[in-house]
């Protein structure tokens, strides 16, 4: 189901048209080894250099700029060919994909996929080529952060906790559903889910799913193992949530008896 327009976060402000300078700010995570640098960065004036949005992460410049550097790619035998090249070349076809796989979800982008402005080409300081891809910074926890929030803290919290109430957190798995039944639809799958990479937009009370990336090795691989591949993640990573998981099993099996087959083993001891 796609999002209404009314749902959405408005479009970062990108500047558009005329040449810009983009700093950057704050390393967010690296993955996959040191290969892939997630920063944010937040466009600088191009006459003066100065910051044209001087408020911080949640003025509407800020971008999220994800870096793929080949010549800091760990070597993974049984899958990564050790020709520097050949690596070189798996690895920016990879973003491609991911950018692909991004714009597949044009009509998630804004509710519960990032909006995504493309993949680049650069040339980092040492003049090395590497490639970009360009999304928008959504402020928020992660989906981990507030699951051992409310395991460590509900006990005591006297019901001031975001997402401590059940429907609340109820509306947050069945929108991230409704994002990949989407995404699904349209041959994409994510692969990779999980708390870390889902981001709750307190603000719209909103699953953001990031790391869409349609992997090559997807493509030997039959649409149902990547259906099951991308809903037991899902379900697996909402059930850890201790004092929610009883009440998601049952949520479960009422709204979506045609997930029950995707389930854990052990899902039916409620």
């Amino acid at each position: 189901m796609a999002a209404d327009s009314a749902d959405k976060r408005p479009l970062p402000s990108v500047p558009f048209g005329r040449m810009v300078t983009y700093a950057l700010k704050d390393h967010l995570r690296t993955e996959d080894g040191d290969w892939c640098q997630v920063w944010t960065a937040e466009p600088l004036d191009h006459d003066d250099q100065q910051d044209v949005n001087p408020a911080g992460h949640n003025s509407p410049g800020v971008v999220v700029l994800k870096f793929f550097i080949p010549h800091n790619e760990y070597e993974y035998d049984s899958f990564r060919p050790t020709d520097p090249c050949t690596q070189r070349t798996k690895l920016f076809e990879g973003v491609h994909r991911m950018a692909a796989a991004h714009s597949s979800m044009e009509c998630c982008q804004g509710n519960t996929v990032p909006y995504c402005f493309g993949a680049h080409e650069i040339i980092l300081p040492w003049g090395e080529e590497a490639r970009v891809l360009a999304l928008e910074y959504v402020p928020g926890p992660m989906l981990l952060d507030v699951q051992l929030r409310l395991e460590a803290e509900s006990e005591h919290s006297q019901g001031k906790l975001a997402f401590e109430d059940f429907e609340s957190y109820a509306r947050l798995f069945r929108q991230a559903v409704e994002a990949v039944k989407t995404a699904h639809s349209k041959g994409t799958y994510h692969w990779r889910i999980y708390g870390e990479h889902i981001i709750v937009d307190e603000a719209a009370q909103n699953p953001v799913l990031l790391c869409w990336e349609n992997p090559l090795f997807l493509g030997r691989m039959s649409v149902d193992c990547m259906i099951l591949h991308d809903f037991q993640g899902l379900i697996i990573t909402f059930l850890l949530c201790p004092p929610h998981q009883d009440a998601m099993k049952r949520l479960i099996k009422e709204e979506y008896p045609d997930l029950v087959q995707w389930c854990p083993a052990g899902f039916d001891s409620v």
